[in-house]
This record gives C-alpha cells, structure tokens and sequence, in this order.
C-alpha cells in the first residue's frame, strides 16, 4: 500500500507491506519500510515510477546497514523468509 502525505510531492509517500515480509528494510511488525534514501534524500521530482523502482531494489538489495529492527537484524535470514512466504504469501 502506499500512503501520500498532504505535503506530497513535498514529502515521501509511506510504503507498506500489507502481507508479513522477512526483510531488514521492513517492520516485521508493522510492513513499513525503512528506504534511507528515499527519506532522507526525498525531492518533489521523484516521480512515483523512481519511486516503485527504488523500493524493487531495495527488495532484491537489502540494506544491513540501516535495518527497521536493529536488534533483529539476525533473525530476518533466508530461511525465515521462505518459511513467512509459505505461510503469508501463498494462496
């Protein structure tokens, strides 16, 4: 899902998981994700393909510098993953 602020352009859109993903980058908890780049470095023309496009590659290209859940961090590995895929991703 993907939430535009009223600031929008101004301010980033929030980008949730609305099915659990094991990622650093994501809250295991809550689907919000952490991108640095695009928080902190947010400009009203990042244009919403950009955007997709960056979280897709924040996907394919997690970021263990800067995780959701610092101190989870070694819990979200590959076999957790395919285990919360098998039992929220599959229909």
């Amino acid at each position: 899902m993907i939430k535009f602020p009223l600031q929008y352009p101004f301010k980033p859109p929030d980008f949730i998981f609305t099915t659990a993903i094991c990622h650093p980058n994501v809250h295991s908890g809550t689907g919000d994700t952490c991108h640095d780049r695009l928080n902190a470095t947010w400009m009203p023309s990042i244009n919403l393909t950009k955007y997709l496009s960056d979280i897709h590659e924040l996907l394919n290209n997690p970021n263990y510098e800067t995780p959701v859940e610092g101190d989870k961090l070694l819990d979200k590995n590959s076999k957790k993953a395919y285990q919360w895929t098998q039992q929220f991703a599959q229909s």
